[in-house]
């Protein structure tokens, strides 16, 4: 499991380096494209690869011992991660 743990970690410092950029290129005149790519960034890698290992995998795990799904540390990541995909619709 320590694995999967580092794979997630480093998905983390990746989201949040192009999280960073795009709070960076706000203040910048940058093309739209770029809008875009992190859009798709979002859409395809974020939630279409990070969120299901930790909604499919990691969540499950920790619920069966014993951790709350619906309120708690869980629950506030299932509301950031409906936040995340409201956000890209």
């Amino acid at each position: 499991m320590q694995d999967a743990f580092g794979v997630l970690v480093a998905e983390h410092r990746c989201i949040a380096k192009v999280l960073k950029a795009l709070e960076v290129a706000a203040t910048l005149d940058v093309p739209m494209a770029l809008y875009e790519r992190v859009l798709t960034f979002g859409a395809k890698f974020i939630d279409g690869c990070h969120h299901p290992k930790e909604e499919r995998k990691l969540y499950p795990y920790l619920t069966r011992r014993g951790m709350p799904r619906d309120y708690g540390p869980l629950g506030v990541v299932f509301e950031g991660h409906d936040a995340a995909r409201a956000h890209l619709e």
